[in-house]
């Protein structure tokens, strides 16, 4: 099973260029939209994103994303963000199976985010 894993966090005011992460995606509430049929208009919310590199084992992914987390979760918030989550999505497998030590829970549960879960199912040939 492969997975993707990511935090991300949004919010009517967040700026997050006033921040200094290396966040992989990222706009301020209010910059303007440079593509899509929305194009010039303005992004009602702030947004960033920070993915953890694809191609590390799951525990190499997890413990990258809670440290760098843990390191950006109240900046984030002090600029604006209002949301605040941990994604991973699981794909290209028959089956999975998730593991997270106690510890690293305590640590997602400090963090105050959503932890999100999704599953893609493989289509039969």
């Amino acid at each position: 099973m492969r997975s993707i894993l990511w935090f991300q966090a949004s919010g009517r005011e967040f700026k997050p260029s006033a921040l200094s992460f290396p966040f992989t995606k990222q706009h301020d509430s209010g910059a303007m939209k440079p593509l899509g049929k929305n194009a010039g208009a303005p992004h009602e919310y702030g947004f960033c994103e920070f993915r953890v590199p694809d191609d590390l084992p799951w525990d190499e992914k997890l413990a990258r994303l809670l440290t760098t987390v843990e390191s950006m979760a109240s900046p984030v918030r002090s600029a604006g963000a209002e949301s605040l989550e941990v994604r991973v999505l699981f794909y290209d497998g028959d089956s999975s199976t998730m593991d997270i030590p106690a510890q690293e829970m305590t640590r997602m549960g400090a963090l105050g985010c959503d932890f999100i879960v999704d599953f893609a199912a493989r289509k039969n040939a």
